[in-house]
């Protein structure tokens, strides 16, 4: 019997459409995270998750936002439908130091306490993903915000400002089971690499008239065939052809896209380092 399956969408499929949308009006972080659910969240496919996300976003906080919720369901799997955060950091400034976040037994559960010292969309996140310990030994557990025990709190963050962020502090958290870890090790390239494609389709919409959406669409292309394997010198060539692209939009006096948009730059120059060196 032949397959009734509808084929895949690749990303040169859905460009027309993402780019010909209709920009609106300002979005703040409730106003994105509701488009996100409305128009994102059923995606399968990452890679056009995030440049389904990216085309939505006015400004390079929600740019982030995108990418980081794909670059998360890859490494984690698809823990919910909402937006998700991965909560690694832990303090290192304070005298004395805030604990960290540990794992005690109470009979067969085991129970979080700790802090985390920076969640992302703290204020419309649905599941926390808490790093215990470090290295190969490191587990990851998923929380959902409204666990007993977990606290968000804000801080004022003066990079991708506009983003909700802020720390979690868990007070006997159940833990339930551990996540599959075996794709963390790659999350510090898949992140970039998603985040870069969301800002494809982001300067695809608002770069309009100083880059063109198929240079957008042709830079993003080798961005997602990266994505199974983000190894060799690819990735230095992605970058490059993204920094580029950033470069071009910067250069325009005129544009500008958020309150922060030249100090946000930031986020894709942050990951060049990395990328090039692989």
């Amino acid at each position: 019997m032949a397959s009734t399956a509808q084929p895949k969408a690749k990303l040169r499929d859905i460009w027309p459409s993402l780019i010909n949308q209709a920009e609106g009006p300002p979005l703040d972080e409730a106003g994105f995270h509701g488009r996100w659910g409305d128009q994102v969240a059923g995606e399968t496919d990452l890679a056009l998750m995030a440049a389904r996300g990216g085309a939505l976003a006015d400004r390079l906080a929600w740019v982030f936002i995108a990418g980081y919720q794909s670059a998360l369901r890859h490494t984690f799997g698809p823990i919910c439908s909402g937006w998700m955060a991965y909560a690694a950091s832990e303090d290192r400034k304070q005298v004395p130091r805030l604990p960290g976040v540990s794992i005690e037994r109470a009979g067969s559960d085991g129970l979080l306490s700790g802090n985390k010292t920076w969640v992302a969309c703290y204020r419309h996140v649905e599941q926390i993903i808490i790093k215990v310990g470090q290295g190969t030994k490191a587990q990851y557990f998923s929380v959902p915000r409204g666990a007993p025990g977990l606290t968000l709190t804000g801080n004022t963050g003066r990079f991708l400002a506009d983003m909700g962020q802020g720390t979690a502090s868990l007070q006997q958290v159940l833990a339930g089971s551990p996540l599959d870890s075996a794709e963390v090790h790659q999350f510090r390239l898949r992140e970039p690499l998603y985040i870069y494609l969301a800002f494809c389709a982001f300067a695809a919409v608002r770069g309009k008239g100083i880059v063109s959406p198929e240079r957008c669409l042709e830079t993003a292309i080798p961005i997602k065939g990266l994505l199974a394997e983000p190894v060799g010198a690819g990735l230095a060539a992605a970058d490059a052809a993204v920094q580029s692209l950033l470069d071009q939009l910067a250069s325009e006096a005129a544009f500008q896209s958020g309150p922060d948009w030249e100090a946000d730059q930031r986020l894709i120059r942050m990951y060049s380092p990395g990328l090039q060196s692989g």
